[in-house]
Formats: C-alpha cells, sequence, structure tokens
C-alpha cells in the first residue's frame, strides 16, 4: 500500500472506502499521508477526521499493536514525491477501508475511525470539527439495529450519491430524527425516521426484520475512565471512613474500659479509708464492734481463698 503525493505529476495516492458494500463508487472517507506531521490522516467528505498521531519508533499513536507487529513502514521525501507505505513477511497483508469509514486488515481492526463523529470526542485520534447540537448527549451515536421501529414522520432522500455517512451527517442536527435506512437495496439514498414525542415509541429490535440505524446513547472511553474513576474514588472514601469508624470504635472501647477500671480503682480506694478509719478507731479499745467493722471490710477487699 502507498500514499502520498507526486510532486511532478500531482498524482496522489489514497486509500478510498466504497460507497455502500455493493457499490464501488468512491464514498465519503479518505486515507491519506501527511507528510509535514509524518502521520495518516483520514478525511470525511474533506474534514479530517482521525490522525494516527505522529510515526516513533516504527509506531502510530492510534493504531493498534498487533496491527502494526509485522510491519516495516518505509518514507520518502524528496522534490519527486512524499510517501508513505509499508511491507511485511506476510503476502496477504494488506489495508482496507470499509464504507463507515473503519480501517481494518486480513485479521481485524486497524484504527476505529468509524467511531469518530466530530464533536467532543477525542478518544483512539478522532478529530473536533464541529459542537456538538443541543439536542445530542456525548456518547450519541446511530446503532446498527435489526427489528421494527415506531416514528410519527418519514421523509426521505433519494440520492444515490448518499451512503451511510452522509445519511448520518444529513440529519445528525436534526433534532427530531432518531433513524434512518436505505433508500434503495444497494444502500444508497436515506430514509429518515423522524419521533415528536419520545414516550409513544414502542421499538421492536428482535433481530428478525429490516436493519435500520437507531440513535442510542453509548458511554465514550473517556466517559468510561472517568466513571472508572470515580468508583474507585468512592472504594477510596469508603475504605476511609470504614478505618476511621473501626478506630473510633476502639477508642470508645479502650475509654469506657479505662472508665470501669476508675471505678473499680474509686471503690477500692473508699474501701480501703474505710478500713484505716474503722481501724484507727479500734486502735487500744479493740472491741467486737470495731473486729466486726474490719472483718467486714476486709472481706469487701479481698475475697475469701476457695
Amino acid at each position: 500500500m502507498k500514499l502520498g503525493v507526486n510532486h511532478k505529476t500531482g498524482h496522489r495516492w489514497l486509500l478510498r472506502s466504497g460507497l455502500t458494500k455493493p457499490v464501488d463508487a468512491p464514498g465519503a472517507f479518505s486515507l491519506e499521508w501527511e507528510p509535514i506531521g509524518q502521520e495518516l490522516m483520514m478525511r470525511r467528505r474533506g474534514k479530517v477526521c482521525w490522525r494516527s498521531g505522529k510515526l516513533r519508533n516504527n509506531r502510530f499513536e492510534h493504531i493498534s499493536e498487533d496491527a502494526q507487529r509485522m510491519l516495516r513502514y518505509s518514507i520518502v521525501s524528496n522534490g519527486d514525491e512524499d510517501s508513505f507505505s509499508f511491507t511485511t513477511n506476510e503476502e496477504t497483508k494488506f489495508w482496507f477501508m470499509a464504507y463507515n469509514g473503519k480501517l481494518s486488515d486480513d485479521k481485524g481492526d486497524v484504527a476505529m475511525a468509524d467511531l469518530c463523529f466530530g464533536y467532543n470526542n477525542t478518544d483512539g485520534g478522532c478529530q473536533r470539527w464541529m459542537d456538538i447540537p443541543k439536542c445530542r448527549k456525548p456518547g450519541d451515536v446511530f446503532l446498527k439495529k435489526i427489528g421494527y421501529v415506531s416514528y410519527q414522520k418519514l421523509t426521505s432522500e433519494p440520492n444515490t450519491s448518499y451512503g451511510y455517512s452522509d445519511c448520518e451527517a444529513r440529519y445528525w442536527s436534526s433534532c427530531t430524527c432518531h433513524g434512518f435506512k436505505k433508500f434503495y437495496s444497494n444502500g444508497t439514498g436515506c430514509y429518515f425516521f423522524h419521533v415528536i414525542n419520545s414516550s409513544a415509541v414502542n421499538n421492536f429490535f428482535d433481530g428478525s426484520g429490516p436493519s435500520c440505524y437507531w440513535l442510542e446513547n453509548v458511554p465514550t472511553s473517556s466517559q468510561q475512565k472517568s466513571t472508572k474513576k470515580l468508583k474507585w474514588i468512592g472504594a477510596v472514601v469508603l475504605s476511609v471512613l470504614l478505618i476511621i469508624c473501626l478506630i473510633s470504635m476502639f477508642l470508645v472501647v479502650k475509654k469506657r474500659k479505662y472508665a470501669i477500671q476508675g471505678k473499680k480503682r474509686k471503690a477500692m480506694v473508699m474501701k480501703m479509708l474505710r478500713l484505716s478509719t474503722c481501724c484507727n478507731r479500734s486502735t487500744g479499745n479493740f472491741t467486737n464492734r470495731s473486729r466486726s467493722c474490719c472483718e467486714k471490710t476486709f472481706k469487701d477487699i479481698w475475697p475469701r481463698n476457695p
């Protein structure tokens, strides 16, 4: 595969997507080499929607490691051309681009550019070129569904130059548009489903029936990381609170124990004073009454041997 430009002829080497699966006409996406930044970039109808990140140590930041492991990149930059290409020992190794912008090889995903929607999603090399419409939320995407949908209004675009991404872009900013599907059997053109009252919608996506693309909210990786971070912080806070509670309980028990011991010592002192007073009174006149007083006090302080 070769990407770049021939400065002598002006010819450009690009990797283009098809319009739809059955239609090989050029689609909305193209993969190009950007010589100044030394990176790959993908355009969607002329707008840069994805960048690979600068090539460092024979690796692009936003291309999966598995897809790069067996590749040897070659960059040519001179007066004749600026180009990028790769070679590999595997004869069947190649990249191809789907109609929705997903870049793959014969073993799996190379780059998930099909998840770049142009607003505030910058994960995995995605680029931002517009603000999210007021009626959309971060994570809103049109996902492929199979089943039956209910709607209040149906509009269409029979233009055969429209593919999946064109249908998606056409009504992304339309607040009433909740889904779309192909107009023709070859995947071109669009039908748009409009929902005025969402509470009246009753969809059945049971895996049977026609396919369409319906609006759903899928958390981005950034949102997922943020959620994980909040869960981690919550776990730490709960752990700290648990430790504080255990320490507080320990201190309360210890304080109560010392209080009981203090009461016992105080009672012991009072009994000793009682014994001392009793015995002092009996000095020189140790009557039976005095003996009874001392014996009772001794019994209270020192229990009898069994």
